[in-house]
């Protein structure tokens, strides 16, 4: 759920809307439907940045401290990869894909041996009559 406005713990609606010359409007309105506040900005951000002050200049709206978690820090480039950097990790690629292909041929013969181990237990019970 998303914190609360300043302007929803002070009571108020906000409306925000663009206009047609590209510039935003915002409008404050308590609960009775009267108007409080009107402000015209050049973006959204700004809009609501301004009714926020607003809001805090005029009413007595207790703030929340809301720290945001901080972002795990990006790991420092060393400049560019050593020649045999990148062929060592197409070494790699190449290896799993052999892998790759290995299990697959094992995969299909254990699928194939199954099969057979199935073929010749349904001989078996059928031979006497018995599941």
């Amino acid at each position: 759920m998303a914190p609360k406005s300043v302007a929803n713990r002070a009571g108020l609606d906000a409306k925000l809307t663009q206009q047609r010359d590209g510039q935003w409007q915002i409008r404050l309105i308590d609960d009775s439907g009267t108007e409080v506040f009107t402000g015209v900005y050049g973006s959204d951000q700004s809009a609501r940045a301004g009714a926020r002050q607003w809001v805090l200049k005029n009413y007595n709206v207790e703030t929340e401290e809301v720290s945001k978690p901080k972002k795990p820090s990006k790991p420092r480039s060393l400049g560019p990869a050593p020649g045999h950097l990148g062929e060592m990790m197409r070494a790699r690629a190449d290896d799993n894909e052999e892998k790759a292909i290995g299990l697959r041929a094992e995969a299909d013969y254990l699928e194939m041996e199954a099969k057979r181990l199935r073929a010749a237990a349904d001989t078996l019970e059928g031979s006497d009559g018995q599941t």
